[in-house]
């Protein structure tokens, strides 16, 4: 989900949230969202959650220490709130004995309000909700997340989980297109604390549309310095219908 920092990454001075080396909690494989930009492609989910192993995870996370700067990652590379098996009560299960040691964690989903059943868990310290958002018009979204929750609704969670007082995050991975990420900032910087962006260096045949997209990666680099934490990271191209490592 969260990649190494190289030397051309960029990162805001006030960072608080750093999932670099933040520990990952696996309890699903798969995705049946069918994002086309994702780098697992599409898959059929399947629960893996062994209680066992997740508590002998925990003792060991509470052996080393976990900050709230890097929280565990919940259903890291994968999406909590599908559709399949009991996997909703799984991910509550997750939350609730992440929350009772005191070990702070972030979720990232595509879902929308369907995540607002687990916000009374998220509330108070510790507890982080992130959606994952590329656009504005729900339009492109059915293009490129055909089986995610409509923007609208992903609003509706960060705006829901605002008034609850949970830190709340955007991920945009990757950036699509610079000048509608910038209106993602423009619309919804009120509602987040943080943000997590990956661009993609796209060069048209014989180089054209570089410098565009140039110009987009630096206003979006000098919109967010000035403002919320970020990290911004600069990846290589994909299309709509194609898998890419981006990270």
């Amino acid at each position: 989900m969260f990649s190494q920092f190289n030397d051309n990454d960029r990162i805001g001075e006030d960072l608080r949230l750093n999932f670099i080396n933040s520990p990952r909690v696996l309890y699903v494989e798969g995705c049946s969202y069918r994002c086309g930009y994702c780098r697992f492609g599409c898959s059929q989910p399947f629960i893996k959650f062994n209680p066992a192993a997740f508590d002998l995870a925990c003792r060991k996370l509470l052996a080393l220490g976990v900050s709230h700067r890097s929280p565990v990652i919940a259903c890291c590379d994968s999406e909590a709130y599908q559709p399949i098996g009991n996997l909703e009560r799984i991910t509550r299960m997750v939350f609730e004995k992440l929350r009772s040691l005191g070990l702070p964690f972030v979720i990232l989903t595509k879902s929308g309000m369907i995540a607002q059943r687990d916000f009374d868990v998220l509330q108070g310290d510790g507890g982080v909700f992130g959606q994952s958002m590329v656009f504005v018009e729900d339009e492109s979204r059915q293009i490129w997340e055909p089986n995610a929750a409509p923007l609208s609704s992903r609003v509706a969670a960060l705006e829901a989980a605002k008034k609850m007082g949970i830190t709340t995050y955007i991920s945009m991975m990757p950036v699509i297109e610079p000048l509608e990420a910038l209106e993602v900032i423009r619309r919804y910087h009120s509602l987040v604390d943080h943000w997590d962006i990956v661009l993609l260096c796209r060069t048209a045949a014989g180089g054209r549309g570089s410098e565009s997209h140039s110009v987009g990666v630096n206003s979006i680099n000098g919109r967010l310095s000035c403002s919320k934490n970020f990290r911004l990271k600069v990846s290589s191209s994909m299309s709509p219908n194609s898998t890419c490592d981006i990270c």
